[in-house]
Order: C-alpha cells, then structure tokens, then sequence
C-alpha cells in the first residue's frame, strides 16, 4: 500500500505539471486579453468548421466551386467534422450554444486543483522527509 501510494503521488505530481500548463494554455487561447492581446473576436481568423462546409454544399453534392467531391474528401470531411466537434467542446460551443464561460470556470478550477494539489504534494513529501530523519535519529541513538 505503501508503495502505491507514493507511485500515485509521484505520477500526480508529474502529470499535474501537465494539466497545469494545458489549462492555462487553454484559458489564454479562450481568452487572450488575460495576457493584454487583442479580444476574442477581434484578434482570430475566421475558421469555417467542417460543418459549415457540409452546409455550404448545394443539394447535388457539389460544394461552393462547383466541384463534386471525391469519396476520398467525404472521409477527409467526416473526420474533420471529428475534429470540428472536439473543436468545439474545448471552446464551449456545443449543439449551437455558446458555453465559453463554463469552459474558462473549468479551466480555472483546474488551474486551483493542481496548484492546491502540488502544495499538498510538497507538504506531503516534505513530512515523509521529516519522519526519514527521525526514524534515522532514533535509530543512531539506540
């Protein structure tokens, strides 16, 4: 048990690392003026999803140049509108909503999980240090 429980101590800490700076990065690429560029609307490109270029095809399948697509591009567009989907789950649009806002609380809340986290961490490794030395006093001293 002892074992397991510095192997899941270890492995949190490590990866904690990770979900901090993903989080972070996250939060930034939602909301870039955190960090004094430009606003969200203003400062992007505008991306057509995949969707919207499913959309844009007329009724005999041809898309906005006129061009048939191949069965080749039908798959590219399936998985892209994979990708569209996640897409817009990590940037809170799902089913036609706008749900940024509980995108960037999440983020935030796991910006605080993993800080808190590491800082129990650290506590935690700093006592077992503590009760090394200690069980290695009293051991000298018997």
């Amino acid at each position: 048990m002892k074992n397991t429980r510095q192997l899941h101590l270890w492995i949190g800490i490590i990866t904690s690392l990770f979900i901090l700076i993903e989080a972070a990065t996250g939060l930034i690429l939602s909301e870039p003026w955190l960090i004094g560029s430009q606003s969200h609307e203003g400062g992007r490109k505008m991306v057509v999803s995949s969707s919207e270029m499913v959309a844009a095809q007329n009724a005999e399948g041809e898309d906005e140049k006129g061009e048939k697509p191949t069965a080749f591009m039908e798959g590219e567009k399936q998985q892209s509108s994979l990708m569209g989907v996640i897409r817009g789950l990590h940037e809170g649009k799902i089913a036609g909503s706008n749900l940024r806002v509980l995108v960037d609380v999440t983020a935030v809340g796991l910006i605080v999980l993993t800080v808190t986290g590491l800082t129990l961490s650290i506590k935690t490794l700093r006592a077992q240090r503590i009760r090394r030395k200690k069980a290695l006093l009293s051991q000298q001293a018997s």
